[in-house]
């Protein structure tokens, strides 16, 4: 199942990329905004959102992904869902197809 690769790549990316460095930038107390092109290939952007290049996932896989982003780092998940919640889905409801392409 596709959703479920996802989910093993993602895993994986998120143990060699993300959790190795996390560490460092909680002491600093810093955001490790490096990362933010390490998001990127995780593809999830989008969440739940149909079309426009959103990842498209299940409520179930949402969920997952969501767990696995806080388990990897909480702020890297905080960051992860103000931008798909906040963002990306005031846009997807209530925005133009401008603003959505």
């Amino acid at each position: 199942h596709q959703q479920n690769r996802l989910i093993e790549q993602d895993l994986k990316i998120l143990e060699s990329e993300v959790a190795p460095i996390v560490d460092t930038y909680y002491e600093k107390t810093a955001f490790p905004f490096e990362l933010v092109d390490v998001v990127k290939k995780l593809g999830i952007n989008g969440l739940q959102n149909k079309g426009y290049g959103s990842a498209e996932l299940s409520l179930m896989m949402s969920c997952v992904v969501t767990l696995e982003l806080f388990r990897a780092d909480p702020s890297v998940g905080t960051f992860v869902l103000v931008h798909n919640c906040i963002g990306m889905d005031c846009i997807y409801s209530l925005g133009s197809e401008e603003q959505k392409a």
